[in-house]
């Protein structure tokens, strides 16, 4: 199942909101910015080891489909839009170019 890594306040509300829009069932884990976490214990945040585990750099959003990971909130959109959307992907070659 496919997992978003990162929470409303960030730009994964994007996928999130793509996603709930589609009903595609997805795994929501809640990472907040490093800076936001304020050292709080048992919040997993963008320099927490478990997260960098799935991101290096640190970037929230992420996505873990499969063995695929990606972190970057439009480029997550446009996997999801061409892997699970229907009607939301593309058409054909010339679509795909418009919204590459």
């Amino acid at each position: 199942m496919l997992t978003i890594y990162g929470v409303y306040r960030s730009r994964a509300l994007r996928n999130i909101w793509l996603l709930e829009e589609m009903g595609e069932p997805f795994h929501h884990v809640p990472v907040i910015q490093n800076f936001r976490a304020g050292g709080a214990a048992g919040v997993m945040h963008s320099r927490s080891p478990e997260f960098l585990a799935i991101s290096p750099n640190g970037g929230i959003p992420a996505m873990q489909d499969g063995a695929l990971v990606l972190s970057e909130s439009l480029a997550i959109n446009l996997h999801i839009a061409r892997r699970y959307g229907g009607p939301l992907a593309a058409a054909d070659l010339a679509e795909e170019g418009l919204i590459s």
